[in-house]
């Protein structure tokens, strides 16, 4: 891990951290539980830019599918004595098999994701579910938030100590974090 993805080193971050989490310090392991948090999600965030979009993703789930396919069929209709010739070099016809399951696990994929929309921004999502982990084990509190109608903003503990981490690695990544946080704490229920 670079010494830039270290954020809960400095007096001032440990401090920071041990106050919004209303401990007096913070065990080794939690710091390098969340120091490798951090170090996954810059990580993470770096490949979301280079992975093609949904439709992209769409199209190659399908390609995919329809060459296993193809390939299932063309092994069920061989002769025999191929099917004898290419046994003997460890080709099976099970073979066949697993191409209709990896056709089968590309259509179920492609059924329940869609090509439109926003991409999930997953190294967030990760990031935040890591820290709803740490932050439960630290406080013995499961995650939570708290939603003041008169300002129409979110508060609490667990928003305040992912604000605190996003702020040291990618303070960008605070804008709209509330919404993930509403995700992962509506899916630890």
């Amino acid at each position: 891990m670079s010494e830039d993805t270290k954020i809960a080193t400095s007096p001032e971050s440990l401090d920071n951290l041990c106050k919004i989490l209303e401990v007096k310090t913070l065990s080794e392991e939690v710091v390098r539980d969340i120091n490798e948090a951090a170090s996954n999600y810059l990580a993470e965030k770096h490949l979301e830019v280079i992975i093609p979009g949904r439709a992209d993703r769409r199209a190659s789930l399908d390609a995919l599918a329809n060459a296993a396919l193809e390939f299932s069929l063309q092994l069920r209709s061989l002769d025999s004595q191929t099917a004898i010739m290419l046994e003997a070099e460890g080709v099976t016809i099970p073979l066949a098999d697993h191409c209709d399951g990896l056709a089968a696990a590309c259509k179920v994929i492609l059924e329940t994701y869609t090509a439109r929309g926003k991409e999930p921004d997953l190294a967030r999502r990760n990031l935040v579910r890591r820290l709803a982990e740490i932050f439960q084990r630290v406080t013995g509190k499961r995650p939570s938030r708290s939603h003041n109608s008169a300002s129409g903003l979110d508060a609490g503990p667990f928003l305040d100590f992912v604000r605190a981490i996003l702020k040291d690695i990618d303070p960008d990544g605070r804008k709209g974090v509330e919404h993930v946080i509403r995700e992962i704490i509506k899916s630890v229920k």
